[in-house]
């Protein structure tokens, strides 16, 4: 394989050949993009992401459906709200097996935890000052 020119960021350089027996591959998929240079960028931008989060949380730490369940968590906080199961369940169309499994894994990493519920209302689950500083720094990370 053949080294490629890079931009700053990584991308191939505009106007680089794509390799022969990828494009074949790629201009017989009919909802292709039709620019394969942005199509890798943004899978490279993908798995940059993804090592970006296990040098944060550590390795294996939002493995299945648990980065998901994270960011709606995530983005209750910002928005000044809690998250029952009943939402999350709602939200990612899981079961609430699932969302019951995936929160007590969150809560055994100390991300999240369980905070008492109006009365009669059910459990609500909000972030860790852990989860989110670990938040902060990873999106942090994100924009440089």
């Amino acid at each position: 394989m053949t080294a490629r020119a890079e931009n700053e960021d990584g991308a191939p350089k505009r106007g680089e050949t794509i390799p022969g027996a990828l494009r074949d591959k790629f201009d017989k998929v009919p909802a292709a993009p039709a620019d394969y240079w942005s199509t890798v960028h943004n899978l490279q931008s993908e798995l940059a992401q993804r090592k970006r989060r296990d040098r944060v949380f550590g390795p294996g730490t939002f493995q299945g459906d648990r980065w998901s369940f994270f960011l709606e968590l995530v983005n209750a906080e910002f928005e000044g709200r809690k998250m029952t199961i009943s939402d999350l369940v709602r939200e990612l169309s899981v079961g609430r097996d699932i969302a019951e499994r995936c929160i007590e894994q969150l809560i055994a990493q100390s991300l999240v935890r369980g905070e008492a519920p109006e009365e009669g209302g059910e459990l609500g689950y909000a972030l860790t000052i852990e989860g989110i500083a670990m938040m902060i720094e990873y999106f942090d990370t994100r924009v440089t």
